[in-house]
């Protein structure tokens, strides 16, 4: 699937209606966040990746979008994006897997706070590791 083709299917997904055999797990969050960030820039692509996935998740029942975790992921795949500039996406998780495992997070956030209203509702500080970006700023 071409990028502009996978971006269709995402909005798709945020009408409620996902082409049929369309999955946006993992992988697929990641490359949203991906083709943000190169296409609009590192702000504006974290702001409309998280704005696409509020409205998938609206979409789709609610009660799902988490703002901590969202803005881990985003600031993950922007400083990858900044490592690895001129890499493809593709390369990139054929290189570092850990961007596919949920253990990455569990690194530097407890289960405890992740299950916060506050880290629900607002993006907080790990609590275990540290990143090296701020994760409020993502």
């Amino acid at each position: 699937m071409t990028d502009d083709e996978f971006l269709a299917a995402v909005e798709s997904t945020a009408e409620g209606a996902p082409p049929h055999g369309f999955h946006f797990g993992h992988a697929e969050h990641l490359r949203l966040a991906w083709l943000h960030h190169g296409r609009l820039g590192s702000d504006e692509g974290a702001e409309a990746t998280a704005a696409m996935l509020k409205r998938i998740d609206a979409a789709h029942g609610g009660g799902k979008y988490h703002e901590t975790i969202t803005r881990f992921w985003l600031g993950l795949v922007g400083h990858a994006r900044r490592r690895f500039a001129g890499t493809g996406f593709e390369d990139v998780l054929a290189e570092h897997p850990q961007l596919l495992d949920g253990v990455t997070l569990s690194r530097h956030y407890s289960p405890r706070l992740l299950a916060t209203d506050e880290a629900r509702r607002r993006c907080v500080e790990p609590d275990l590791e540290p990143v090296p970006w701020d994760v409020r700023a993502v």
